[in-house]
């Protein structure tokens, strides 16, 4: 039950709080090859967060790098999904306080 719980806590993170790249992986991952004649001095970034889309703009001048965010939509399917991981959390906690309950029998016989 608990690898259930971690997997669903970790699906539930993954929505709510994305992984927060360096300047130099967001200058190597493939989709800013698909973008060709974008400047190199400039970095684009796509990333959900909650129900939300976000586009994050780099600029970068020598060793100053300036970040640009804009909220592009909101995606009602996806709170949705949050919704339903954070019930599956709480009904999988009740269930193991229950079951816990059992365990002082199981110890006695």
């Amino acid at each position: 039950m608990d690898t259930i719980t971690d997997s669903i806590n970790s699906a539930r993170n993954i929505l709510l709080f994305p992984k927060k790249r360096t300047i130099h992986e967001l200058q190597n991952q493939k989709n800013m090859k698909i973008f060709p004649l974008v400047p190199n001095d400039l970095l684009f970034s796509f990333y959900i967060q909650g129900y939300r889309l976000f586009l994050a703009i780099y600029t970068i001048k020598g060793n100053e790098t300036t970040k640009h965010i804009l909220e592009c939509s909101s995606i009602s399917w996806l709170n949705n999904i949050i919704v339903l991981l954070t019930s599956c959390l709480e009904t999988l906690q009740q269930l193991k306080d229950k079951l816990g309950l059992f365990e002082p029998i199981n110890k006695n016989n």
